[in-house]
């Protein structure tokens, strides 16, 4: 019988032998190209990964896909080790996402993963970025498609999960991109949660974009809410 391993130490054991921290760009183009075998180091990567017995592994891709393991993420997925949408708690794609690996991200996508899986919270890539205020990721994954309206628990939007959090750079891109200002299950708005959280100069941002501020919270569906702050 197999013993767990974390996979913060699975992936620190790959990191010692000099992989993880590398571009999967040699990887990629060379597989892809069909013009050669697999270095020693990779070899040696991939009997590594399939000694791993099956939470192992899923807990190993998903932590490194976190950490920006690129090419031992594409490794796996390209020896069909795993799938590009295999999760644990959160799927490849968001936990990339959550942690800023744009590569990891791009990789994901060009190797097929679905762009709109939600992870166990029922985030989507593109919420998990904005809420993390990952612009270069927020605005890759819109350009790839993603939908800037996708909900989460409670009626959770990326806007609502960037407004939580004060990224306003992160908000302009998902408006220009087709993002609604809607409420959650709790009739909150954007500016609910600004004012809530102490955003003064997201609550400004609102003010020059022209919305309006006068609907209480627990009022039907607006576009356009009242601060729920002293």
């Amino acid at each position: 019988m197999k013993i767990f391993v974390p996979a913060k130490y699975i992936i620190a054991g790959l990191l010692a032998i000099g992989i993880c921290s590398q571009s999967s760009a040699n990887l990629k183009t060379r597989v892809d190209s069909g013009a050669g075998q697999l270095s020693e180091q990779e070899s040696t990567l991939l009997q590594k990964l399939k000694a791993l017995n099956e939470l192992e592994l899923v807990n190993t891709m998903e932590y490194g896909s976190g950490r920006g393991a690129t090419q031992v993420v594409e490794l796996a997925i390209r020896e069909g080790l795993v799938s590009p949408d295999t999760q644990m708690v959160y799927t490849l794609l968001t936990a990339a996402a959550t942690n800023g690996h744009l590569e990891t991200v791009k990789m994901l996508i060009s190797r097929g993963a679905d762009i709109e899986l939600k992870d166990s919270s029922q985030d989507t890539p593109v919420k998990a970025a904005a809420r993390e205020g990952r612009l270069d990721i927020v605005n890759y994954l819109l350009s790839q498609g993603a939908n800037p309206n996708a909900t989460g628990k409670s009626g959770s939007t990326p806007l609502s999960s960037a407004a939580y959090a004060g990224h306003i750079d992160v908000i302009d891109a998902l408006l220009k991109n087709g993002a609604i200002i809607t409420t959650n299950n709790a009739r909150w708005t954007l500016v609910h949660y600004a004012a809530r959280y102490g955003h003064a100069e997201l609550i400004e941002y609102f003010v020059d974009k022209g919305i309006d501020l006068t609907l209480q919270t627990g009022q039907p569906f607006s576009n356009a809410p009242i601060p729920n702050a002293k």
